[in-house]
């Protein structure tokens, strides 16, 4: 740092602005090497196959878990306001939508045929 007691007017010699360059330079040297190591970090990170898999998995299960406690929190919610006259029947038919389970359907419908019976002939 500048010496305050010295007259502004006066220049100030690269001998007595080392002392504070290399406090700077040092500063700035060691903020590099932490930057350059959280980007190896990261850099690493993004790269790795196992890591992203196992992220997208997380991803994955919490943003299921977090729809159905939502859409559960919602039902238990707008339940009691399906009491209400006028926005029973708005209320009754989220409900039934976000409550709905639908039918197993089958494949192809199965048709039901007569046999008819043949005669049998003897001998």
């Amino acid at each position: 740092m500048r010496n305050e007691s010295r007259d502004l007017n006066v220049p100030i010699t690269v001998e007595e602005q080392k002392p504070e360059l290399q406090d700077a330079i040092e500063r700035l040297t060691t903020q590099v090497e932490t930057q350059n190591k959280l980007l190896r970090e990261f850099v690493e990170s993004q790269t790795h196959f196992g890591k992203r898999l196992v992220a997208g998995l997380w991803t994955g299960l919490g943003t299921v878990l977090g729809a159905t406690v939502v859409v559960s929190l919602l039902i238990v919610v707008l339940k009691p306001l399906a009491e209400v006259d006028w926005v029973g029947p708005i209320v009754n038919r989220v409900i039934d939508s976000l409550d709905r389970r639908r039918p197993a359907i089958e494949p192809f419908p199965v048709q039901k045929q007569e046999l008819k019976q043949v005669p049998v002939q003897n001998p």
